[in-house]
């Protein structure tokens, strides 16, 4: 039951998304294997267990993932109590044990094995990538061409592409993230009119079959570790090192960096700051020199304007409009994904 409940009893407003619960119940039961929290143990003597083993591992994990492990187990604290399955002074010796956190590892310290994916790829490796899928005329492989074309246009992560959806002449995307404060609101749009009539109807149509194609599958993390899988094969049968689906959002970034100030850099992404960008992605120099095809909407660059103005992100006006420096860090089976245009 406490992997089943979908409320919170802890005091904090209940605006988690679907996906953040899938995410925390993910981590929850990695922790409990982790903590040796025996399947024998009724779930709040495994909750004690876990949280305890949790205090103590200084050095183990990054800062931000120490904070969503955190997340985590406090959702799964306000699910034991509102399933009936603890008391209040379970509660109470549960939220007191999770002010003890662990120390996060030194930022020096060497990456794990997620974090040396790769963030960058070649236009070459995206064009062979593209017609190798396109050749297999599989609904998985069109379905990862399309996700792979139009990631490189828009960046997107890979769950924002499930409620994407064209209006008129925009791209509107419901922000992950939203719910912490990371994201700059509860949508953002993309301003489409670099697309042509073409390409913007085959957008619409791979929406829609994406869409479908979820909602066919038994979850849709299963169908997302689906295209994760059938991209690595197309990359080692390419002879390319293998890429991640993140790694497309990645270098869309990066492309975008050529020709974005900062505040539009970040209203592409999606990000609060401005500065998420620049430390946490790929560098400007990793980017294509290809023309962008869309940017961001006025609404979205306007949003994060006006809370630079008001000092709720720290870059100043003459730093955000700044383009970024080098050194950064950072009917439908005839379509055929969009390409590059070269020129």
């Amino acid at each position: 039951m406490l992997l089943e409940a979908r409320v919170d009893a802890c005091g904090l407003q209940p605006t988690r998304t679907a996906s953040t619960i899938e995410s925390y119940i993910g981590s929850v039961r990695t922790l409990f294997r982790q903590a040796g929290a025996s399947t024998d143990l009724e779930a709040d003597e495994r909750l004690t267990v876990t949280i305890g083993w949790f205090g103590d591992q200084h050095g183990s994990w990054r800062k931000s993932v120490v904070r969503h492990h955190r997340a985590a187990l406090l959702w799964a604290v306000g699910s034991l109590v509102e399933a009936g399955l603890a008391d209040r002074g379970d509660l109470r010796r549960w939220l007191s044990d999770l002010q003890r956190k662990p120390n996060p590892c030194s930022p020096q310290a060497p990456p794990r094995t997620s974090a040396r994916k790769r963030m960058t790829f070649t236009r070459d490796e995206y064009e062979e990538l593209i017609q190798h899928l396109v050749r297999r005329r599989s609904e998985t492989s069109w379905l990862l061409a399309g996700l792979i074309g139009y990631g490189q246009h828009f960046g997107l992560r890979p769950a924002e592409f499930w409620h994407a959806f064209v209006r008129r002449h925009q791209l509107v995307v419901r922000c992950a993230k939203a719910t912490n404060g990371r994201a700059l609101g509860t949508e953002r749009a993309y301003d489409l009119h670099g697309f042509d009539p073409q390409l913007r109807r085959g957008l619409v149509m791979f929406l829609r079959r994406l869409r479908r194609a979820a909602a066919a599958a038994s979850s849709r993390p299963a169908f997302q570790d689906r295209l994760a899988k059938a991209l690595t094969r197309a990359c080692h049968a390419c002879g390319i090192k293998p890429i991640s689906l993140y790694t497309l959002r990645h270098q869309a970034i990066a492309n975008a960096k050529l020709f974005l100030d900062r505040i539009e850099v970040a209203a592409f992404a999606g990000h609060a700051s401005p500065r998420t960008a620049s430390r946490n992605y790929a560098r400007r120099k990793s980017g294509w020199g290809v023309p962008l095809l869309c940017r961001p909407a006025d609404d979205s660059v306007g949003a994060i304007r006006d809370r630079s103005c008001r000092g709720r992100v720290g870059a100043g006006p003459s730093e955000d409009t700044a383009p970024l420096a080098s050194g950064d860090q950072s009917e439908d089976d005839d379509l055929t994904p969009i390409g590059l245009r070269r020129g």
